[in-house]
């Protein structure tokens, strides 16, 4: 038989799905490749809302869990800090990990906003100027100012559309034989 692995919820909460759904324990054991028995537990967990215990559970698992393993990283980047808000929990575990790495690793962080609007990504006052405190001690920040390379590149593009468009249309208005423009 199978040796064990783990699946997620979401696969399990499919499995039981499908079953429930009509499909026989014998073909999905061996469309899966996993045992009737498994698949029996995993409906039990589905009917008594075990998967959101378990959910639960395996997020706390990995939330918690980078913020040991990232200490241990020579290089740590965060980008784009405060595109998007970040939870309480969020801004608490970012926190934890900067705090591990402080004057043991090195970190890059970019973000376009100023240090000044980071309690709105982080949420609170307190916890954003602890965090800046030790981002800011033994730091060297380079502000870049400026249009963005990305908006460069694409009107770029856009004008060289343009360009090819504007000689496509000189070229279909031009007289075969001799070259001439045609008005």
């Amino acid at each position: 038989m199978v040796r064990h692995r783990s699946h997620s919820i979401e696969f399990k909460r499919q499995v039981v799905q499908d079953y429930l759904a009509g499909e026989t324990l014998h073909s999905l054991a061996r469309r899966h490749d996993l045992s009737r028995n498994l698949i029996r537990i995993w409906i039990q967990k589905f009917e008594a809302s075990a998967f959101d215990d378990e959910a639960a559970a395996a997020d706390n698992y990995w939330i918690t869990r980078p913020v040991s393993s990232e200490s241990a990283v020579k290089l740590l980047i965060v980008d784009e800090l405060g595109y998007v808000p970040l939870s309480p929990t969020g801004a608490e575990l970012l926190f934890e990990v900067f705090s591990q790495r402080y004057e043991r690793g090195s970190t890059i962080v970019t973000s376009n906003l100023p240090f000044e609007d980071w309690t709105s990504v982080l949420g609170s006052e307190r916890l954003t100027g602890a965090l800046l405190d030790r981002l800011t001690h033994h730091v060297s920040i380079l502000a870049m100012n400026g249009d963005s390379y990305r908006l460069r590149q694409s009107a770029g593009r856009r004008r060289a559309t343009a360009a090819a468009e504007q000689n496509q249309a000189t070229a279909d208005e031009a007289d075969p034989e001799t070259g001439e423009i045609i008005a």
